[in-house]
């Protein structure tokens, strides 16, 4: 289906639309992920989804493996360091995407397992983490 539209004002929040010769205006809201659209038909919510979504960071108890095989772009902690959750750990990357490997608890870093420029494996321990008294 292919709809003749074209846009005849926009400012602050407000949009005349043009579609199929009916304009029509429509009054925008942007909170968060979400664009709230308003219009005489009532509203509608258009939800901002990532390009590409994250990976699911894996881990096992001993600590976060590599969800994918790649290369190691960055350490972001180092032993002995208090970490939080959702603190960035390791960024891996693999065919040119980077997979930001997140803490998932607070803990205590015992061992980092890799360096800036190693390969490693799919579901290979990065860090070894204990967790916090």
């Amino acid at each position: 289906m292919v709809v003749d539209a074209r846009v005849l004002e926009h400012h602050d929040g407000h949009l005349l639309l043009e579609v199929d010769g009916v304009a029509r205006c429509y009054w925008i809201n942007h909170i968060d992920d979400t664009w709230y659209v308003n219009s005489s038909l009532g509203q509608t919510d258009l939800v901002e989804r990532p390009r590409l979504p994250r990976s699911t960071v894996v881990a096992t108890s001993l600590g976060p493996v590599a969800p994918v095989p790649g290369r190691v772009v960055a350490v972001a902690v180092a032993g002995g360091e208090t970490v939080e959750p959702g603190q960035i750990l390791v960024v891996l990357e693999a065919m040119k995407v980077e997979h930001p490997i997140i803490a998932q608890t607070g803990a205590v870093v015992a061992e980092v397992l890799v360096a800036p420029g190693d390969t490693v494996d799919a579901h290979q321990l990065l860090i070894r983490l204990e967790e916090t008294p």
